[in-house]
């Protein structure tokens, strides 16, 4: 079923860009993409949304569609390179799109998660790995009610939530020359707060570990001589990467 489903919508993708001005440069492409087949994609992501899941990834990565079960709901993306990320979810047995917004990324992942301890399923699509393998998420909360909606202040690589210490996680790899970083956020209502954090300087060596308070960033301890026993372990342990 699912090698029908890419078939159907390579024949989609073909069709929808037709022959095209052959110099046009890749923005134009994308935008033309959009404008001619927005509606056709979304046509197609309906018609396949009884599969429990399904991705389909259209020629040259001008887009990719996907489909999941969250326990009785149902969400749906669109994603078309460059342009626009529509989300779709089902509300009162009905599929409605409840997002859209630019999406200047490639959709390369998807992964359901809880991120803020409140037991209902949280949702992340991943943008394309920059050159140091990180990959940007773009993050969809529930509320009360089960509905998601984009939050773009909760795009922090790596993002994780520790149920045993209520707190949020966020790391960044940088290159070997750069810093790398682990951030500690905290939930006050329906927002994030920052506080704590570290900064692995691998240029000269340096760890900084620090706290936030109010806004305001302290140092508390500073480790010299590339110390990665520190940056492994310091704040929180970074596993299964």
């Amino acid at each position: 079923m699912k090698q029908l489903v890419v078939c159907s919508l390579g024949c989609l993708a073909y069709s929808c860009q037709g022959s095209g001005n052959k110099h046009a440069d890749n923005q134009a492409a994308a935008t033309i993409l959009t404008a001619t087949s927005e509606k056709s994609l979304t046509d197609s992501l309906y018609k396949y949304m009884h599969l429990s899941e399904f991705v389909s990834r259209g020629d040259s990565a001008r887009y990719v569609l996907y489909g999941e079960n969250l326990g009785t709901d149902k969400i749906g993306v669109v994603a078309i390179t460059d342009s626009v990320l529509l989300f779709f979810q089902s509300i009162h047995s009905t599929t409605q799109l409840t997002g859209r917004f630019t999406f200047a990324d490639y959709a390369s992942d998807f992964k359901k998660d809880d991120l803020n301890g409140d037991n209902k399923d949280d949702f992340i699509v991943y943008g394309n790995a920059n050159m140091h393998g990180q990959k940007l998420p773009y993050v969809f909360i529930s509320d009360s009610a089960g509905v998601m909606h984009y939050r773009p202040n909760l795009s922090l690589h790596n993002i994780s939530y520790d149920w045993n210490k209520k707190e949020l996680h966020s790391f960044y790899f940088g290159g070997a020359f750069s810093v790398h970083s682990k951030r500690i956020y905290h939930w006050r209502g329906d927002s994030i707060e920052q506080t704590a954090g570290l900064e692995y300087n691998m240029g000269n060596g340096e760890i900084e570990v620090y706290r936030m308070r109010n806004g305001k960033r302290f140092q508390r301890k500073l480790y010299h001589n590339h110390n990665e026993a520190v940056f492994d372990t310091a704040l929180f342990k970074i596993d299964d990467y």
